[in-house]
């Protein structure tokens, strides 16, 4: 019997750990949740390609216990397991990855400046104002500054180059819709379209959106499964902005893990069950 190993913090994501119990008992997968609160790491755990490992929660405690775990043996969505261990963990970096593979990212200056000089070239770089901030780390729209103007960017710009963290300056998308695309392997499996709001932030206001199901060319989806495997995964979700004036596709983001349960519901596609079987083929190749 294969056994599927879930890492997650107590009392959250539950709705992808209830998909993915549901998968594996359908699946007959033993399931070993391994609680990041109570994971002693003086243990030593020895996974073979018996073991299907994924690592539901985002925090850096859950990082650091699947990184703990990881082998050359043991079956993940990671193309190489032992490089994965120090894998970024930032959507910095998969940007800058992203555009050395020449995919459609949003235009990005990777380090903030106060230099006059070489900031007015990196807003008139960017289209000019608006111009967005974007935090490392941040979700759900939290870390994320719309700016009007020079005075205004440099007034923040002081006050955010006080302490060393890390922060891009971004191309401000006009969007009507973003697309999530759920990739397994060299396929996106389902997505489905944010409308967006008021805010400009394309991840705020989760619960407040109208959510649509919408077909679009084989080379968005492309997009999505070149995004996925430059970053070395073989699953996660692509967020896509899609320019209202040219149409033109960006990518937002990428992540691994990946919330997918309300793609999911809005589609009615197992996405659940279709992650557990690519784990299962992957381990008896």
């Amino acid at each position: 019997m294969k056994n599927l190993h879930l890492i997650l913090k107590k009392g959250n994501n539950q709705a992808t750990l209830s998909l993915l119990l549901k998968s594996a008992k359908q699946r007959n997968l033993n399931v070993n949740i391994i609680y990041i609160e109570e994971f002693d790491f003086t243990q030593k755990i020895n996974l073979n390609k018996n073991d299907l490992l994924y690592r539901i929660s985002t925090s850096r405690k859950a990082q650091m216990v699947e990184k703990f775990l990881l082998n050359s043996e043991v079956t993940t969505f990671y193309k190489d397991n032992l490089r994965s261990i120090s894998k970024y963990d930032n959507v910095i970096e998969a940007t800058l990855m992203h555009e050395k593979a020449n995919l459609p990212i949003i235009p990005t200056i990777y380090c903030l400046t106060n230099n006059k000089k070489i900031l007015q070239k990196e807003v008139d770089h960017l289209g000019g104002f608006p111009i967005i901030i974007k935090a490392q780390g941040g979700q759900n729209g939290n870390g994320v500054m719309k700016i009007e103007s020079i005075d205004s960017l440099k007034s923040i710009l002081d006050y955010l180059l006080l302490e060393d963290k890390a922060y891009v300056l971004r191309k401000f998308i006009k969007h009507k819709e973003q697309l999530r695309l759920i990739v397994v392997d060299d396929k996106v499996v389902a997505n489905h379209t944010n409308l967006a709001t008021e805010d400009f932030r394309s991840n705020a206001n989760i619960e407040k959106r109208q959510r649509i199901i919408k077909d679009y060319p084989q080379e968005i989806y492309d997009i999505g499964v070149k995004a996925i495997n430059t970053c070395g995964f073989e699953f996660g979700a692509v967020d896509v902005l899609i320019e209202e004036e040219t149409q033109k596709p960006y990518i937002a983001e990428v992540n691994m893990p990946a919330f997918f349960p309300r793609t999911q519901e809005l589609t009615n596609i197992d996405i659940s069950g279709q992650m557990l079987d690519y784990l299962i083929h992957k381990s008896e190749r």
